[in-house]
């Protein structure tokens, strides 16, 4: 399969489709986005 987008492409539209549906006044704040250094050392 060709993809024509990267993963991080896919993660940051992800991130703000959800930004964009989280109401920050319940209590909702912005998701956590692990670095890639973290991901290796702890399989996140």
């Amino acid at each position: 399969m060709d993809c024509q987008f990267s993963e991080m492409q896919f993660v940051v539209g992800l991130l703000c489709e959800l930004m964009n549906d989280l109401n920050p006044d319940r209590g909702w704040s912005a998701p956590f986005l692990p670095t890639q250094i973290k991901e290796k050392d702890f399989g996140i």
